[in-house]
């Protein structure tokens, strides 16, 4: 990934006071596109797709807040709002320093953040030019209320361990189960053995997250509603990959019927056939 540099900017706002870090790649005078990441890694997760995307932006993607290398929040706020806040903190201070020449930008967003650029975009309208979206899903109240119970355990560091354990067993489940924690086989979506190293990636950044890792994913996960994508009056596409671990939950939210601005992409295939698609959208 030597196309893709790092780097870290002060950002300060009623939420947070300290340095986001963040990976860049792209031209200067190409559009800006911000590129969010799931829940609790960080920009890492996105490093190949940074590279895809930079074909057609100046890609900027930043750790959140309290993931990857950013520091936390500094407010005790819960839900998306300090995330959005923090975004836009951040997107005023690369304008400031003339990391990107105006404010108004391309958001991609996945899995959490997909949520957080649906936030972003009705709140601040005037900075996003278009979204692009991939694991956004729609969870029956049911679900949530499962979810919220059992899908992320305790991790606060034990003498024994232990903890650790647990988010070895988590981690290897999430590359075959959704949710992680259900053994049945129709919760499977993939038969794949993870690799060491990438179970032990994935681990790492649950560790360096802490035992806050939960607090975008819960967040996330309860904003996940058509009701809340409907309020999103910019151009928006929207990604539905039968890969995906949330592939059905993604096919529930296409099927609602949202006004014509948010279009959905069904892709079939591979990985490959997914990043074409996302190609073709942007060109």
């Amino acid at each position: 990934m030597s196309n893709i540099s790092r780097h870290y900017q002060d950002v300060s706002c009623s939420v947070f006071a300290g340095q986001i870090h963040y990976r860049k790649a792209g031209e200067q005078d190409k559009p800006v596109l911000m590129m969010l990441h799931p829940s609790p890694l960080s920009s890492a997760f996105l490093q190949a797709l940074i590279i895809e995307m930079s074909q057609h932006f100046l890609v900027i993607a930043p750790d959140s807040p309290g993931y990857g290398q950013s520091d936390a929040l500094t407010s005790s706020e819960q839900g998306l709002k300090p995330y959005v806040e923090v975004l836009t903190a951040f997107i005023d201070a690369l304008t400031a320093a003339a990391v990107i020449t105006q404010p108004k930008v391309a958001v991609y967003g996945n899995a959490t953040g997909a949520q957080i650029a649906i936030e972003f975009c009705k709140a601040q309208p005037q900075y996003c030019q278009r979204l692009l979206l991939e694991n956004a899903c729609w969870f029956y109240d049911d679900e949530v209320e499962q979810l919220m119970s059992r899908y992320f355990p305790d991790l606060t560091p034990t003498d024994d361990g232990r903890h650790i354990e647990c988010i070895a067993d988590m981690c290897r489940r999430l590359f075959t189960h959704f949710p992680w924690f259900d053994n049945r086989e129709q919760a499977r979506f993939s038969h794949q053995t993870v690799s060491a190293e990438v179970l032990q990636l994935t681990m790492n950044e649950y560790l360096r997250a802490g035992k806050d890792y939960a607090r975008a994913y819960k967040a996330a996960m309860l904003n996940e509603k058509p009701e809340q994508l409907a309020q999103v009056h910019c151009a928006t596409d929207i990604v539905v990959w039968r890969g995906s671990p949330v592939y059905k939950y993604c096919q529930r939210l296409a099927a609602y019927g949202f006004a014509n601005h948010i279009r959905f992409h069904h892709v079939e295939g591979d990985m490959q056939h997914r990043i074409a698609t996302l190609h073709d959208i942007v060109r």
